[in-house]
């Protein structure tokens, strides 16, 4: 009995010592227990849950017990032995520090928790994930220092931990990351030099390293990575991208900038200190597909040249203080799909030829000094699907009946001009149209009934012209609307007081000293139902009789009309007086 009782409990010790042995070693016991494996990720997953302290769209309440680990959101498992090799958490709006048990999810081959506000230091335990192949901890809010236990991750291939509250330098370790493809680590406070065996990573693709404190210069080192395409620290024969915006650089451009790779295919210099104008040569980027001077500071006049950058895509050239005239060269940027001229001091017309950019998408000249007619070739743009916002300069005309042709537009400002005139009925063709603001100008007459058509309108503002007549009735039919301000015109008649108008907060009617009716809330007179009758009555006899002699091709002598209006006037006051007889 006693040696059967020693047998066994030695049995047992021996497959616990085994067991000990191999969850101490690297090997993959998961397909061989499942069961104790699975329960060390349940335990770890677990371990994260309650590590979170920010979960307004409550994800981790989707992490019940009734369902299995593995079909909890975010969470991927292997199908063939049930461990866990995706965690995909991004934008999910979680917050709270990560857990040290992280690093025994052994399995774990992705790991992407990007756009939320984890915060704390990020666990040297990740040192573990031997798997690791992609790692994506961007825009949140991690300090401390970079872990160096990541060099036992020598699988990994993409690191980005941009956006976030690093510090200390680029631990030396890293190096041995060979295999890395894409190292992002921007928009951190990391210090001292860029390390030069950066330069050994010849699978390298992508480099980001702006806006950190680095020091020293930048390695000759990085230039030996053969397939480099994307680069945000300055200096490289290969460089497709370079990236300086968001930092204090002062000074003026050099002209040397345009001795740049003939490959740059971006270039962003916004959000600076820099002063001066756009440098000569510009034109030598010949490659350039976007150049962004958003907010960089510079003056002086747009040079003709900038339209030899005929690879343009998207040009950037917003809140600064540049001057003088647009200049006619832009409409030879036929692949150009995003302009954004706003905010500067820019004067003259818009130039016809921008009409030739038949790939525009978006277009904002907005507050500049801008003057003359809308060129007719630029606002019946079909391409526009975005917005045109021409608003705040001294434009003058009327709205072209080609403002039509914009079926694909969502946003259309020309509000704070001079324009007048009626708006043309083919305005209601632009179906996409979700925001239209006109206020601000000399529209008058009444608003087109082909407005009708704009039933995914969001928001309108027709405020602060001589708009007459009726409100359009349509308006109270628009289930999307959510704004409409039509104060300080000239409009009359009954206000309705069903859908949008039944709502006082989104609604602006005040300077319109004709209405009546409306909700209690507007304080608004009563309508008069006998007077607007007859208003409506005498208009329309005068205008069929006025209408009648003018196709009959008869003049019609003043006292004719004197006599016809006399007799109108006693027809209605038999009518009144009837009236009252009846009640």
């Amino acid at each position: 009995m006693n040696y059967s009782f020693s047998s066994n409990w030695i049995l047992l010790t021996l497959f616990q010592g085994i067991l000990l042995l191999g969850l101490s070693s690297d090997l993959p016991l998961a397909a061989a227990l499942p069961t104790s494996a699975n329960e060390t990720d349940l335990s770890a997953l677990l371990d994260f849950k309650n590590m979170i302290v920010q979960d307004p769209n409550q994800v981790m309440s989707l992490w019940k017990d009734s369902i299995h680990f593995c079909n909890w959101v975010g969470v991927t498992c292997s199908s063939s032995n049930g461990r866990i090799i995706h965690l995909n958490l991004a934008s999910r709006r979680l917050g709270g520090p990560i857990p040290r048990s992280i690093g025994n999810l052994t399995y774990l081959t992705r790991l992407n928790i990007a756009n939320n506000s984890f915060h704390g230091e990020i666990p040297q335990e990740m040192g573990r994930l031997l798997r690791l192949e992609k790692v994506n901890m961007s825009y949140n809010n991690f300090g401390g220092n970079i872990p160096a236990n990541l060099t036992h991750c020598s699988e990994l291939r993409e690191f980005d931990i941009m956006f976030n509250d690093l510090v200390g330098r680029i631990p030396d370790q890293l190096s041995t990351l060979s295999n890395l493809v894409v190292l992002n680590l921007g928009a951190n406070n990391v210090t001292g030099n860029i390390p030069a065996w950066i330069g050994n990573f010849s699978s390298l693709l992508g480099l980001s390293l702006p806006l950190n404190n680095f020091q020293g210069s930048i390695p000759a080192e990085l230039a030996n990575i053969p397939n480099l395409g994307f680069l945000q620290v300055y200096g490289n024969n290969l460089l497709r991208v370079l990236g300086l915006a968001y930092n204090r650089f002062g000074g003026e451009l050099p002209s040397s900038i345009a001795n740049l790779s003939s490959q740059l295919r971006i270039l962003t210099l916004g959000q600076n200190l820099l002063h001066g104008s756009m440098p000569s040569g510009i034109e030598k980027l010949t490659e350039l597909t976007n150049l962004w001077l958003q907010g960089a500071n510079l003056s002086g006049s747009l040079p003709e040249v900038i339209g030899n950058l005929h690879k343009l895509e998207g040009l950037f050239l917003n809140y600064n203080r540049f001057s003088g005239l647009i200049p006619s060269s832009l409409g030879n940027l036929t692949k150009l799909t995003r302009l954004f001229m706003e905010e500067n001091r820019l004067e003259g017309s818009i130039p016809s030829s921008l009409g030739n950019c038949r790939s525009l998408q978006t277009v904002n000249f907005s507050s500049n000094n801008l003057e003359g007619t809308k060129p007719r070739q630029v606002i019946g743009l079909s391409s526009l699907s975005i917005s045109l916002d021409m608003s705040h300069n001294s434009l003058t005309g009327s709205l072209p009946p080609e403002v039509g042709n914009l079926k694909n537009i969502m946003e259309l400002d020309l509000s704070y001009n001079r324009l007048s005139g009626r708006i043309p009925s083919s305005l209601g063709s632009c179906i996409s149209l979700e925001h239209l603001h006109l206020e601000g100008n000399m529209f008058n007459g009444t608003v087109p009934q082909s407005l009708e058509a704009l039933k995914g309108l969001v928001d309108v503002d027709l405020s602060l012209n001589s708009f007459s007549g009726e409100i359009p009735g349509f308006f109270s039919n628009f289930s999307t609307l959510r704004h409409l301000n039509l104060s300080n015109n000239g409009f009359e008649g009954e206000v309705s007081n069903e859908g949008i108008f039944a709502n006082l907060t989104v609604i602006s009617i005040d300077g319109n000293d004709k209405l009546c009716g409306g909700i209690p809330e507007l304080l608004l007179p009563t309508c008069s139902r006998t007077r607007h009758r007859i208003s409506l009555s005498t208009k329309a006899v005068i205008a069929v009789t006025i209408s009648a002699a003018s196709i009959l091709g008869n003049r019609i002598p003043m006292n004719a009309v004197v006599n016809k209006l006399g007799a109108i006037k006693s027809s209605f006051l038999v009518s009144k007086d009837s009236n009252r007889r009846r009640t």
